[in-house]
């Protein structure tokens, strides 16, 4: 079997959920896999540089012949990627060889991004009418898809970059997640606003950057106070070092998916704090205490950081609910899964 992963949407510094998946699948699939890829195509404007990707990535796939692949997996809903997956799947209605295209959808967009709301619309129509299978974040999307071959995906985790050692434990809590509205970035200040009246020496590692950006996280922070926290900007493997050396991950989004940062961290040993959010249901995590509100957010971190027995108990049942994340294993079934329901 041979796949062709279409992943043009792919922007450097930094990885998106997606982009890690993909990579994954390529490291872990046991097949031949080709990349199409457009990291050295960026310029400014970015509305230029995102059309000019989506022409070059079209224009592609009409001069490719399709024959040679199996399947075709896009591994965004960005136009960049779906479309010129779609047009390797109609370009080939007549051969005998027929391509299965396998679509990536991994967010529905929230409502503040009502551009990002307006362009997925099409491309969900796409999928829905002419995509072969359709992997999504986690079960809690499968309803998106009614009548459609559906794959939970779940993500995963390296664990030859986890573990536990013997590290010291010199932040009381960690966050990693892009500066987004869609990561709970101003409820994560709020509530760490609320931890630290409680425990004024309290201290929270934050790792990320990008699109609202490092700068907006400090506005957000009351003038002459840095509430004890760190900003370490976008890190790549080491941030699994900054992981080991934190108490709990926390993991304020409200947008009902689900994101591999806190689960890489419980690898790590961090029990986790996080909203009581239907995913939930699905997912099922152990090591986690899930919170009604910001009020009972910061409740739960206090306790944790009080009982040290307690965060003791939580963070072993993390570490043995981390380690089913394994990406070896997660790839595996995803692959599985995609030869069972194309024959």
């Amino acid at each position: 079997m041979k796949i062709l992963i279409i992943a043009n949407a792919r922007w450097l510094p930094g990885m998106s959920g997606s982009d890690s998946i993909y990579l994954n699948f390529k490291k872990h699939w046991p097949c031949e896999t080709d990349v199409w890829e457009m990291l050295e195509i960026d310029f400014r404007p970015f509305w230029l540089c995102y059309i000019w990707r989506i022409l070059l990535g079209c224009w592609r796939a009409l001069w490719i012949y399709s024959w040679q692949y199996d399947f075709v997996y896009s591994a965004s809903d960005f136009w960049m990627d779906s479309l010129p997956a779609f047009i390797f799947k109609i370009n080939n209605i007549t051969c005998v060889h027929k391509i299965k295209w396998i679509a990536g959808f991994y967010l529905y967009a929230p409502k503040e991004k009502w551009v990002y709301r307006l362009t997925q619309k099409p491309i969900r129509w796409l999928i829905n009418k002419f995509a072969d299978i359709v992997c999504v974040t986690n079960a809690s999307m499968f309803d998106g898809f009614k009548n459609k071959k559906v794959i939970a995906v779940n993500g995963g985790v390296d664990l030859t970059l986890a573990g536990h050692g013997g590290q010291e434990r010199v932040y009381d809590a960690v966050f990693c997640g892009r500066i987004h509205h869609s990561k709970g970035i101003q409820e994560l200040i709020r509530i760490w606003m609320y931890v630290r009246q409680n425990k004024p020496d309290a201290t929270l590692a934050l790792i990320g950057d990008y699109d609202l950006g490092i700068e907006y996280v400090k506005k957000l922070i009351p003038a002459g106070d840095d509430l004890g926290i760190k900003f370490f900007g976008y890190l790549e493997d080491e941030r699994f070092e900054i992981y080991r050396q934190s108490k709990i991950v926390l993991y304020p989004s409200k947008v009902d998916h689900f994101s591999m940062s806190p689960v890489e961290a419980m690898a790590c040993g961090c029990p986790m704090v996080c909203f009581n959010l239907p995913v939930m249901d699905f997912i099922k995590p152990h090591g986690t205490l899930m919170a009604k509100n910001e009020q009972e957010f910061a409740y739960w971190i206090l306790t944790l950081l009080r009982l040290d027995s307690t965060r003791t108990a939580f963070s072993k049942a993390a570490v043995s609910w981390a380690n089913a994340w394994d990406w070896k294993i997660t790839t595996k079934k995803v692959y599985e899964a995609i030869n069972e329901n194309t024959r």
